[in-house]
């Protein structure tokens, strides 16, 4: 991890924001825009999530527009477990609207809290 007193801290930063994909902000459910603005000649790399009519998202990113549409299931333990309490399990999918249809491989898990 990037530590504030290396030397290489802005280097780490800059690769950090470079290597943020718009489609990021699809599961990070309450924000809506991030702007990383690196110090020196960089311009600073923006994003913004917009909603659209019958559920889509678009999503701007440096000038490149990119439509989504969210989908959520949520699905219930069929039998409870008296060791864990949980009442259910939200499955989130982004299917891209955008270019041509291919296979969409899932490629992160993130635990959400409510």
């Amino acid at each position: 991890p990037a530590r504030y007193d290396d030397a290489t801290w802005g280097q780490q930063l800059q690769r950090i924001g470079d290597e943020l994909q718009p489609s990021l902000l699809l599961f990070l459910r309450k924000l809506r825009r991030l702007e990383v603005a690196p110090g020196g000649s960089s311009a600073p790399r923006r994003m913004l999530w917009e909603d659209l009519a019958q559920g889509e998202v678009r999503i701007t990113c440096d000038g490149r527009i990119l439509r989504y549409l969210p989908v959520e299931l949520q699905v219930r333990p069929p039998v409870p477990r008296l060791d864990v309490r949980v009442d259910g399990t939200t499955i989130a999918l982004a299917l891209e609207l955008d270019g041509a249809a291919s296979q969409q491989d899932v490629f992160a898990f993130l635990p959400l809290r409510s």
